[in-house]
């Protein structure tokens, strides 16, 4: 019973605050529930009793992190910074202004980033959930993120 709340209250807690506030979906935030989940797979597994079902139940809990080794030795993940600014850049009208959001994102835009149009960097802290929502409409987005209404259309 403890383990299965050590587990619950904290991706219940995480759930609440993702959908309240800010996305807080991360490992880091998330790593010590962990053990929980191995405790609460092991006494399920072993619940199972004949040992046939219990083989095959470890070898499929095992194989399934197995299973993106492969992808994960063999094909680097890394977004495509150079493509994206690349398309930016080209579809750039005179007046427009760019956002990026998060801050440690700034350093590899600026590598790749040539243009003239100004660049505004959003934080979580001023441009929140919600905001992103209603960047459908330029002038709200450009108040809800506080950017010049000149360098908006």
């Amino acid at each position: 019973m403890l383990a299965a709340h050590w587990l619950i209250v904290p991706l219940a807690g995480t759930m609440l605050i993702s959908h309240a506030v800010v996305n807080v979906w991360m490992v880091r935030y998330l790593i010590y529930a962990s053990p929980a989940l191995y405790i609460l797979t092991a006494m399920g597994i072993v619940s199972l009793g004949r040992r046939n079902l219990l083989v095959i139940a470890l070898a499929c809990v095992l194989s399934l992190p197995a299973a993106r080794l492969g992808i994960y030795y063999t094909k680097a993940q890394r977004p495509e910074w150079r493509q994206a600014v690349s398309y930016i850049e080209s579809n750039l009208q005179p007046g427009d202004a760019v956002a990026v959001y998060r801050y440690g994102y700034r350093y590899v835009f600026n590598h790749y980033y040539t243009a003239g149009a100004p660049v505004f960097i959003l934080g979580s802290h001023e441009l929140g959930r919600h905001a992103i929502s209603g960047w459908t409409d330029s002038r709200i987005a450009c108040q809800m993120a506080q950017i010049p209404q000149r360098n908006c259309r």
